[in-house]
């Protein structure tokens, strides 16, 4: 069709295989999507439309249960660069109650951000122990 192309294949499994070998190997290679290419960039997942991810990442993730978030979130997508950095200082903020002490350095040599005005930081303890990586992105990949 003139205008649409194949973006991406999504993933498939079948539930119940197909009863014909032939139909098990057409089960097996995914199923593709066609769309206008051009839509591509404001494609980020289920939802249609890029968003704003703000993510921790690292054992301070795990050790630490009182975040001050719904649901004790260390991630989640927003709608706005503002709620996610909202989300960042939020998680920031708690771990460096938590941690005192804890050492700041730019994250963007290990997260490589997808804009400009993405952030990321990581934070060590003790000079060498990585407690936690903590960015905010612009996501609009699959």
């Amino acid at each position: 069709m003139p205008g649409l192309t194949l973006i991406g294949p999504v993933a498939n499994t079948p539930k119940v295989p197909a009863p014909t070998e032939l139909e098990q190997v057409s089960e097996s290679q995914g199923v593709f999507v066609a769309g206008d290419a051009r839509d591509m960039a404001l494609w980020s997942g289920h939802d249609l439309g890029a968003r704003w991810l703000c993510r921790a990442q690292g054992p301070a993730v795990e050790l630490l249960r009182d975040w001050p978030t719904p649901n004790q979130e260390t991630w989640r997508y927003h709608a706005s660069r503002d709620a996610a950095l909202q989300m960042y200082e939020t998680l920031k903020a708690h771990l460096m109650t938590r941690f005192p002490g804890v050492q700041t350095y730019d994250g963007r040599d290990v997260v490589p951000l997808n804009v400009p005005e993405g952030r990321a930081e990581r934070f060590f303890q003790n000079g060498d122990t990585e407690v936690m990586r903590l960015f905010v992105d612009r996501m609009s990949d699959l």
